[in-house]
């Protein structure tokens, strides 16, 4: 879910509305009908010039509206975009739909959305429109029960849509001046008041005041925003200052005309009227602030936009520059967590862009914000190695819609270089965040348009590389693979040449050419064992071991993890010992030593938890819910893989979401509970596929192992009926699934740990019935009491109903009729 309030467990539906955090005022009647008209049409545009509240009126229809939509009310903000192709994914994004190359993003939001009934809201579409006609006319044309509630300066002009023309609001005629009665009826003046009284409370609408309210409702021609902006005025300035300081704007922008101005007009006077009340030093901070897409960083905004001291020499501090524009409505503050993140509103942003352009400062600002993020994206990519992995991540979540811009940007002045720096920077970002299409279709703009010989661009081939080959792309993983191999050494990059083939051994191995990955591993090796670049001799020390480990050499792969083991200790690498203590386990589970292996992966995820490392954490949790699992400690395995799945949200790793949920399949699956398990495997096979992220090769045969194991305990209907039930499941429902095999498993007594004696010669006991259980079960579904139950097995009626408990979590009912009906429905007596 977006940035903006979560929906709660008592939300009608689910949803991600921002939060409203002032009185929405007026509009009545306009919502009645507009809500009306929802429900004849499936697309309705609210038109309407900058500033007249279309956005808002939005909000509060759709916020009105959660009950009527069984799959939720969904809001897309488009205002940070800038290339109309990019429409499609902002959708994805908020949905959580996601992205598989070589399919065309509005296929998977169709194929998605085609069995749902939500209401979509995008606002903010002028500038995008292109983009987005082509969504809304396949979703109108495959998606029946989705509406679509759009904001737009323009209309869309296509089949099928209402548009609805957003007017100001209600505003006083002074010729004829009404009482404050009267006065109050109207909705301009209520949010002029309502708004004047959040920068003071004490202000009252009194006989004194009421005339100049009056005017500034009316010369603003009832504009909400033009309102607010004047409203927000009120903490320095009297109403009947704010109407003499209108005038003079009016004059600036007419040329001194006072009649009825165009509404776009009144918007612009007053957006002037607030600039010009700015200091200088102000407007340039407020002009330079339009260049974020989104929302920014105060760190952002004060290395971006501080500049030169102001126009008479004076110094001054950024924080308390922007602490005015907020103070003046110009600037937003949100609390995001901890931090505080800022932007602009979109009509303010544009007017800003305008003075910027008109500065003549638009081109050296917007370099200064290009080469801002470019730093952060390379500052990230050598944070990723040491623990704040996702600490870096989540900060470059917040600012992706400034890289794009960014990116975008050094594309557009075809200075590619750049672009390639960025994109390969941030690519494992993109990874393990979900969003690999983006970033290949970024790394492939940018390597199409900087064919140059340099270091940069082999850097980029191999982060294309690893995107496609996670994608299933291994044709293309190769081809770039190769080229960066290629390059790298006729630049005599050896450092480089060694990650080139490092990464060619990995697309070996993930295709299961063993043979072929050992040897690109085996050069990359020598490669850095000649350089000395110890950390880099771990890392393919490692590959190289899980690599001999599959060609049947578990004495070597276990020589080999030892020694890359050993490096990172004599390094100090706390992350590093992690890695390869990890593998080292690995390489121990496949030669049959479990003992080891648990001990081993333990001691990673001790050293992981220390560096709070979440990631780490996660993969050396599903590991050792693997290696737990296989001695036969399900509550262990499950405890494992359901802190994995926790932290695997936590972080954005959606591929280990699968991972974690694979794990709980397997443990269902071990204990007879085989519905729950084809559901947990159904739902994680249809979420790789929607990430592009298949199962490597290399974990095929267990998984294969386990499914079948799931498999062989129902029948073939009802097995594949179950995997078509996780397959559509939600992520929420998912989630729900494996939190029911969670306390299932919690639920079996310890002190009855599961018989693995056939309840009969020809059966083995389903959902992990102990054989004393399956006879307290066939008591019950013949009517008997406990106390009777008790007697006829010769046991106290106190441990007939701790029996009857744990069946009635293991059958996940919670009475004896629902016992009895699964039972019979089952045939488990």
């Amino acid at each position: 879910m977006k940035p903006g309030a979560a929906a709660s467990v008592a939300d009608p539906s689910p949803n991600n509305l921002p939060l409203q955090v002032n009185q929405f005022i007026g509009r009545e009647r306009e919502m009645t009908a507009i809500k009306g008209l929802l429900t004849t049409t499936r697309l309705l545009t609210l038109t309407g010039a900058g500033g007249s509240g279309k956005t808002r009126l939005a909000l509060q229809i759709a916020t009105d509206l959660q009950k009527e939509f069984a799959d939720g009310v969904w809001w897309v903000e488009l205002a940070a975009l800038s290339d109309p192709l990019l429409a499609p994914h902002a959708v994805t994004s908020v949905l959580g739909i996601p992205e598989r190359a070589g399919r065309p993003v509005t296929e998977a939001l169709s194929d998605a959305l085609r069995r749902k009934h939500l209401l979509l809201v995008l606002d903010n579409c002028e500038h995008v429109l292109a983009g987005c006609v082509q969504l809304i006319e396949t979703l109108l044309h495959t998606c029946g029960q989705v509406h679509i509630l759009v904001t737009s300066r323009e209309a869309l002009t296509i089949s099928g849509e209402t548009t609805w023309l957003v007017v100001p609001l209600r505003a006083p005629d002074v010729s004829q001046p009404p009482s404050i009665e009267e006065l109050q009826s109207y909705e301009a003046v209520q949010l002029f008041v309502e708004r004047a009284r959040s920068v003071r409370p004490s202000f009252t609408l009194t006989t004194e005041n009421a005339p100049a309210v009056a005017q500034v409702c009316h010369r603003l021609d009832g504009m909400p925003l033009a309102i607010e902006l004047a409203a927000a005025r009120m903490r320095a300035l009297s109403a009947e200052q704010i109407v003499a300081r209108l005038d003079h704007a009016y004059q600036l922008l007419t040329g001194g005309s006072r009649t009825a101005l165009p509404r776009q007009q009144t918007l612009r006077a007053a957006m002037d009227w607030s600039y010009d009340l700015l200091p200088a030093h102000e407007q340039d901070f407020f002009r330079r602030l339009s260049v974020f897409a989104g929302s920014f960083s105060f760190e952002a905004a004060e290395a971006i936009c501080a500049g030169e001291p102001g126009a008479a020499g004076e110094a001054y501090d950024a924080l308390d520059v922007l602490s005015s524009l907020i103070d003046k409505s110009l600037v937003v503050m949100e609390q995001r967590g901890s931090a505080a993140r800022y932007r602009l509103l979109e009509p303010v942003r544009q007017y800003g862009q305008d003075k910027l352009q008109e500065s003549g400062e638009a081109a050296q600002t917007r370099r200064a914000h290009r080469d801002w993020y470019a730093r952060l994206a390379e500052q990230t990519e050598s944070e990723t190695q040491q623990a704040q992995q996702e600490v870096w991540f989540e900060r470059l979540e917040e600012e992706h819609d400034n890289l794009r811009a960014a990116l975008g940007w050094s594309l557009e002045r075809e200075e590619a270089e750049t672009a390639a720096r960025i994109a390969a920077a941030i690519h494992r970002f993109w990874l393990l965040r979900g969003h690999m299409s983006e970033g290949r279709s970024f790394l492939e703009r940018a390597l199409a348009a900087y064919p140059a010989k340099t270091v940069t661009r082999v850097r980029a081939l191999y982060a294309a590389a690893i995107l496609a080959s996670l994608q299933d792309d291994y044709s293309t993983g190769k081809r770039l693979a190769h080229e960066s191999l290629a390059l790298s050494r006729e630049l005599a990059e050896r450092r480089e040449t060694g990650y080139a083939l490092y990464v060619l051994g990995r697309l070996a191995r993930i295709e299961g050419d063993y043979a072929g990955a050992a040897r690109l591993f085996e050069e990359s090796l020598a490669l850095f064992r000649q350089l000395g670049r110890r950390e880099d001799i771990a890392l393919v020390l490692s590959g190289l071991g899980l690599t001999v480990l599959y060609l049947g050499d578990s004495e070597r792969a276990a020589a080999l993890s030892e020694e890359s083991l050993e490096i990172s200790r004599e390094l100090g690498d706390s992350r590093g010992i992690a890695s390869w203590l990890a593998n080292l386990s690995v390489v121990m589970l496949a030669r049959g030593d479990d003992t080891r292996a648990r001990a081993l992966c333990e001691e990673s995820l001790a050293i992981r938890r220390a560096l709070g490392y979440k990631g780490g954490c996660a993969h050396s949790l599903a590991l050792l819910g693997r290696i737990t699992l296989h001695q036969g400690a399900y509550e262990r395995a499950v405890a494992c893989f359901t802190e994995s799945l926790a932290l695997r949200q936590e972080t954005g790793e959606k591929e280990g979401v699968a991972v974690a949920l694979e794990g709980l399949a397997a443990v269902a699956g071990a204990q007879w509970r085989p519905v729950h398990a084809a559901r947990l495997y159904g739902f994680a096979a249809s979420l790789r596929s929607a990430l592009g992220a298949p199962l490597p090769p290399i974990d095929r045969p267990v998984y294969q192992q386990s499914v079948a194991t799931v498999h062989a305990q129902l029948d073939e209907p009802a097995f594949l009926n179950a995997w078509a039930q996780g397959q559509a499941m939600t992520r929420e429902e998912a989630l729900a699934e494996a939190a029911q095999v969670t306390a299932q498993t919690h639920a079996a007594s310890p002190s009855t740990p599961m018989d693995t004696t056939p309840a009969s010669p020809t059966r083995v006991r389903p959902f992990g019935l102990t054989t004393r259980e399956i006879d307290v079960l066939r008591l019950v579904t013949q009517g008997l009491t406990t106390n009777q139950i008790a007697e006829q097995l010769i046991i106290s009626p106190r441990t007939a109903d701790a029996h009857l408990r744990s069946i009635y979590s293991k059958l996940a009912v919670t009475s004896r009729a629902a016992a009895t009906r699964t039972a019979i429905e089952r045939q488990l007596v």
